[in-house]
């Protein structure tokens, strides 16, 4: 297992997505529910070795949230 604590990111030579799906994550500050991209693959090292991954990302760019009408 890598602890993301003491994982330096520029080991990471590439990442391959095998899988994408939609998801949706509650803003708790907020209350809103935002979709997101999961996204699961493998990041291979510089050092020729592969881990596991789980990316997810805003499937709406951050305008997309301006201020709520009441």
């Amino acid at each position: 297992a890598i602890s993301l604590v003491s994982f330096d990111y520029k080991q990471i030579k590439k990442i391959i997505v095998k899988k994408a799906s939609i998801a949706y994550l509650k803003d708790e500050a907020s209350s809103l529910i935002r979709p997101i991209f999961v996204l699961e693959g493998e990041a291979q090292l510089t050092n020729s070795s592969t881990i596991p991954v789980l990316l997810h990302l805003s499937a709406l760019s951050d305008s997309s949230f301006g201020p709520l009408s009441k």
